[in-house]
């Protein structure tokens, strides 16, 4: 799991659980005889907060998907078109961005989709090997060695 993806998703609830406390602070300072049913539904929303949080982490968002016909981008971190077929593939190149690698498609229509590659979860130079290797069956290309 990547460290981003954990600290967002922890700073998240850390925010909605002081939020939940403050109100219910508030609450109780407002109205001091509702004490049980505040109590009641905060523990409950927490649980819910913390279930909803724990799902997040184990199951972090797809950023990039490859399959036999092409590959498709989800996140709004992709710049470009967010899909496209490996026979509409010119090339793929990577470079250092900002924050780190960043691949390149380079469409047949003069297009170019950039993902970040730094925050995929698997290894940036393996997802860049699969991707050429997939370019390669689509074009009929075939390594010598």
């Amino acid at each position: 799991m990547r460290r981003g993806h954990f600290a967002r998703s922890l700073g998240r609830l850390s925010i909605a659980a002081a939020v939940i406390v403050v109100l219910t602070v508030l609450a109780l300072e407002l109205a001091p005889g509702i004490l049980s049913t505040i109590g009641v539904i905060v523990s409950t929303v927490l649980v819910v907060l913390m279930a909803l949080a724990a799902v997040s982490l184990a199951l972090p968002p797809a950023l990039l998907q490859l399959d036999e016909h092409g590959f498709r981008a989800f996140k709004k971190q992709v710049a470009g078109p967010n899909r496209g077929e490996w026979a509409g593939i010119t090339n793929v190149t990577s470079q250092h961005g900002e924050d780190g690698m960043v691949m390149f498609f380079q469409h047949a229509n003069g297009r170019h989709t950039a993902v970040p590659l730094w925050m995929l979860d698997a290894a940036g130079d393996e997802v860049e090997a699969e991707v050429r290797r997939r370019l390669d069956a689509a074009h009929g290309y075939r390594r010598l060695t």
